[in-house]
């Protein structure tokens, strides 16, 4: 067999290592558009199973397991100056922010206030998951672009 080796400053490295790149961000956002297909469609069925449930369409909510709530928090989320605030019709009792291959950049507990804003995140633009966790043992998470 004849071994072939390739320049890593060549076009040909460049292309597929961009290449490679690329398919692997398309591969992110394939698998959470799945995970929020998929939490939709459960929502839908917690919906129809329980029309007293109100639910903003661009949050995710979970109950946590234990202690059954039927009242969800309007709940909002954006970002600027590097730094996420947070604010809910509900007590948020803890906020966690994480980036899309799931590391925590900031996490705080205890909070018990209506709107609470992150100090400034080391962290580059991108898109983040920023979790809240309420007083009624309910969860919401939104997807925001970390300015």
């Amino acid at each position: 067999m004849k071994n072939i080796t390739i320049n890593p400053n060549s076009k040909i490295a460049k292309t597929a290592k961009f290449t490679f790149n690329y398919l692997h961000l398309i591969i992110i956002i394939a698998v959470l558009l799945l995970f929020n297909v998929e939490t939709a469609q459960a929502q839908s069925a917690s919906r129809s199973a329980a029309p007293a449930v109100q639910v903003q369409p661009e949050s995710t909510v979970s109950e946590v397991p234990g202690n059954p709530s039927t009242t969800t928090a309007s709940y909002n989320a954006f970002s600027k100056n590097k730094s996420v605030a947070v604010s809910s019709s509900k007590l948020i009792v803890s906020v966690g922010v994480y980036d899309l291959s799931g590391r925590v950049l900031f996490s705080a507990n205890g909070i018990y206030q209506y709107e609470y804003k992150t100090p400034a995140l080391d962290a580059p633009r991108q898109l983040v998951v920023v979790k809240a966790l309420f007083d009624n043992n309910t969860s919401a998470s939104r997807n925001i672009v970390l300015n």
